[in-house]
């Protein structure tokens, strides 16, 4: 990390936590991890896009290098921002991240302490999830400490598929360190039991939280709670549709006349078929199955090549088929097994035999991540139901 990134990182974290503090409520505990000696990995659980900012404030006394998705690097003005002020390490998600990998070690090696998400993208549904593979590898190799750290109720100020920030003047929006790891403590665990030891520590039931308030569940925003909860939703629970649902102002209602009311506090009324999104999702995953057939208009395809650059793009309709019998994507048809799966995708001119996708991920809630082909790909729309693409895309692994 420059000089100069070490400078603007304790300048910076009193205007950042001010804003914190008025749009979420935002507390967090006052440690000084600056005595701890030598670079640390800080671990967090990933409840909405502000994670960041809530550990920058926390962590004002030991600057820290950012591992962030590759593409804010193609975004002119964040990059210039970020270049400036904040150390980042980009790693591909979707993509064999061996280059990634080594430039962490290389960093904590070096000295500097980071960032990592290591369930490698924000909650969908209000439950943490589970810590990717690599991640107790890194951490053993790197003889760093490790810190876990846990942000209470963020979610529901900003779930991932909503706009707009939804505060609560009376909740706090928590954060604070669970555990401390230090080297010789890492050193005597499996790579296992790190992550383990980190999914534990960092776990946090958004709606297990809501019930446990001594004065009843908290109120995050009035109105429009619903809009954008189809980014997250694919499946009616009423006609088994896929993509049929919208949410509008505080309902989530579905072209076949369901309707269910998106609470305050996050709960739906009624509580039947389900009370929470983290049950509908759960339940869609579990009753999603080939054979399938969707698509969207308006999405954008593009080449990713080297150094964040963009060299060839293409604009149409997305849609994918999953399937025995499925043409695949030179529309030449395999020899498949009986009740073998296969699947297409296909964008504008472009298309993609599914099972020639080593690797599919989502980053923020309109972007789709992919490698195919030795190249790496960005799908990319506004207002569409992207997770059905990489669930149907998970039926064929």
């Amino acid at each position: 990390m420059k000089r100069f990134h070490r400078f603007c990182w304790k300048l910076l974290a009193w205007p950042i936590y001010l804003v914190l503090k008025r749009k979420f409520n935002y507390s967090y505990l006052d440690y000084d991890y600056g005595k701890i000696k030598g670079p640390v990995v800080v671990v967090p659980n990933h409840a909405c896009a502000w994670d960041p900012f809530m550990i920058y404030v926390a962590f004002k006394n030991k600057p820290l290098s950012y591992v962030a998705s590759e593409h804010i690097m193609r975004m002119p003005k964040l990059r210039a921002v970020i270049n400036t002020f904040v150390g980042v390490i980009p790693i591909k998600k979707g993509y064999r991240n061996t280059a990634a990998v080594a430039d962490v070690l290389k960093a904590l090696r070096a000295g500097e302490s980071v960032f990592i998400a290591a369930e490698g993208q924000q909650t969908w549904n209000g439950i943490s999830g589970k810590c990717l593979p690599t991640i107790g590898k890194i951490i053993k190799a790197s003889g760093a400490t490790l810190i876990t750290y846990r942000i209470e109720g963020a979610y529901l100020t900003l779930p991932r598929w909503a706009k707009d920030v939804r505060k609560n003047n009376e909740q706090k929006i928590h954060g604070s360190h669970v555990n401390i790891y230090s080297p010789e403590t890492l050193e005597s665990m499996t790579a296992e039991e790190v992550n383990q030891a980190i999914e534990k520590d960092i776990y946090f039931n958004v709606w297990d939280w809501q019930k446990k308030q001594a004065s009843g569940p908290a109120r995050f925003g009035l109105n429009n709670l619903a809009s954008g909860i189809e980014k997250a939703l694919y499946l009616c629970p009423e006609c088994k549709e896929i993509g049929g649902l919208l949410g509008t102002g505080n309902e989530v209602v579905c072209r076949c006349g369901f309707r269910v009311r998106y609470m305050e506090t996050g709960f739906f009324d009624p509580a039947v078929p389900f009370e929470t999104i983290a049950e509908w999702d759960t339940w869609q995953k579990e009753t999603l199955k080939a054979p399938l057939s969707f698509s969207d208009t308006g999405a954008s395809l593009t080449r990713i090549g080297k150094n964040h650059t963009e060299p060839e793009k293409i604009v149409g309709d997305l849609s994918m088929e999953v399937g025995e019998g499925v043409m695949q994507a030179g529309e030449v048809q395999a020899d498949l097994k009986p009740g073998e799966v296969q699947g297409v995708m296909r964008i504008g001119s472009a298309s993609f035999d599914c099972r020639e996708i080593s690797r599919m991920d989502m980053t923020l809630s309109d972007r789709i991540l992919f490698s195919a082909g030795g190249e790496y790909y960005e799908i990319k729309t506004e207002g569409v139901n992207l997770r059905k693409y990489v669930a149907a895309w998970e039926l064929l692994l």
